[in-house]
This record gives C-alpha cells, sequence and structure tokens, in this order.
C-alpha cells in the first residue's frame, strides 16, 4: 500500500514553510511521507487541501479541506505572542480545544466539533485553522518572542500559552487526533481508516530515546572550573576513581572543548541497534 499524505498549499508563501512542516510532522506519525501536489489524488489516496474555503466550496472525494486564517500571515510575520485571552475555543465532546484565530464565519457550526464531524459532507471544509495553530505549539514560537528566563536560563512554562490554558492533555496531540479523523472523514468510507501505527507484535515494552542538549560546546571557563573541581573535590560517583584517571578525564574536557560527559556517538549508536 502507498504510504503517502499529498498536500495542497493555497496560501501566503510565508506561510507555506510552518504548513509543510506540521503536516509532515502528523504524516511521520503515521508512518506516511508528504507530496505537494495539484493534481487529482490516486483513487484511496489521503489529501490536506490548505487554503481559504472561497477557493474551492466543495473539494472532490479524498480531499480533507483545512481553512487557512486571513490573519496567520500578519500574525507570524510580528513580534507578539498569542495571549489566553485571545485564544478561541471549539467543544470536542467534553473537551475544550483552543485555536489560535477565529472559525470561517460562513460555519455556524464552528463551535460543536462532534456534530460537524457527523455531518454527510465530505468535501466541506474544516472552519477552523488547525495547522497554524500547531505550528505555534509545536515551534515554541513564544519562547522567541517573550524575553524572561529564569536563573537557569531557560523560558519559563509558567509564562506559555499552555500553562495559561491550563491544558491537561499536549494540545498537538489533540490537533493531531483532530486531523487524522479529518483525515478519515474526508475518505467517505472509500479506504481503510488511518490509524497511528501499532509497535511490533511480540514486543513486551518500547523504549523512546530523548535528548535534551542544553550546551553541546562549552565554555573555556566553564571547562576550567570543571576541571578544578573534578581533580579537588569530585563528585560522590567519581571520589574512588584513581587521580590519574580524573585528571585525564578533566585536562581531555579541558583540551577538547567538549561536555565533560560527552555520550551523543552513544546514544546515536544505541539507535541504529535498537
Amino acid at each position: 500500500m502507498d504510504k503517502t499524505l499529498f498536500l495542497s498549499l493555497h496560501c501566503a508563501d510565508s506561510l507555506k514553510p510552518k504548513i509543510r512542516y506540521v503536516v509532515e510532522t502528523f504524516a511521520a506519525v503515521l508512518g506516511r511521507g508528504v507530496v505537494e501536489t495539484e493534481a487529482p489524488l490516486p483513487d484511496g489516496a489521503p489529501g490536506v487541501w490548505y487554503g481559504s474555503p472561497a477557493e474551492a466550496p466543495s473539494l472532490p472525494a479524498g480531499w480533507a479541506g483545512f481553512h487557512a486564517a486571513p490573519d496567520a500571515p500578519a500574525f507570524f510575520a510580528g513580534d507578539q505572542p498569542r495571549r489566553a485571552g485571545e485564544v478561541h475555543f471549539a467543544r470536542w465532546g467534553r473537551r475544550r480545544i483552543p485555536f489560535l484565530f477565529p472559525p470561517h464565519p460562513a460555519d455556524p457550526a464552528a463551535s460543536q466539533l462532534l456534530p460537524w464531524l457527523a455531518c454527510d459532507a465530505p468535501g466541506r471544509h474544516f472552519p477552523w485553522d488547525v495547522l497554524a495553530s500547531a505550528f505555534y505549539f509545536l515551534s515554541n514560537r513564544e519562547e522567541l518572542l517573550i524575553p524572561d528566563r529564569d536563573r537557569h536560563g531557560r523560558f519559563p512554562y509558567a509564562l506559555s500559552l499552555a500553562a495559561q490554558l491550563r491544558l491537561e492533555k499536549p494540545i498537538v496531540d489533540v490537533y493531531l487526533d483532530l486531523f487524522i479523523a479529518l483525515l478519515n472523514r474526508a475518505a467517505g468510507g472509500s479506504r481503510p481508516p488511518l490509524e497511528i501505527p501499532p509497535w511490533a507484535t511480540g514486543v513486551p515494552f518500547v523504549v523512546c530515546l530523548t535528548h535534551d542538549v542544553d550546551e553541546v560546546r562549552k565554555p573555556f571557563l566553564s571547562r576550567l572550573k570543571f576541571t578544578c573541581r573534578h581533580l579537588l573535590r569530585p563528585a560522590n560517583g567519581h571520589r574512588r576513581t584513581p587521580l590519574g584517571e580524573r585528571a585525564r578525564f578533566a585536562l581531555g574536557t579541558l583540551v577538547s572543548r567538549r561536555d565533560p560527559y560527552w555520550t551523543f556517538p552513544t546514544f546515536l549508536a544505541w539507535e541504529k541497534q535498537f
């Protein structure tokens, strides 16, 4: 079976790489690659059409129409983060789903997503700009726009939009669920529903390695401080290490400019192996 998700972008040029990034991220979770096209969809293939509903009021079978908010290009070109009071909401069952931009005004059913998803009109455009909203959270754009940092130089989560909205579930996961539901709705039963692929059968557990890299190259004074401390007052785990080994380790760090615990090659080897 072909593992392609087709994409057709009808929006401002400045917005296209952002939307493409979101669609590629979501498609990767589904185990699919993304191909941009203006041609008709192959039979049974899923497609994402992003643009103004006025440009294509009714889409051909298979295309899921995603509304492109007209305010999105100007917002992303600006230097202001989105605040909680500027967010719009729709209900999806018991959940209130936040969106950065208002819905398309021509769709009176936009505030309730369950009835909207259940309606028998596969070519109808989804009235909320879920893809531009997803880009804001995926890219952590607010970290570039809000200068505040904690004593460790990190962006405080309390200032984030997710914290202000008191989101209980990662919002991008919710957008992904909605994205999949819209693609399946557009198919109208012409193909098996898209699902996130399960892990291989018989696998008792799965480990996902994540890497939080703060400093790949440490400045000289930081390395000098570490060298002196490691030789004179080592941490508990190194106190029984012979002085000669500690000296080679510390001086190697000072000369190589590397983080003292340079384990990136090991992590990469583990990922390839497992």
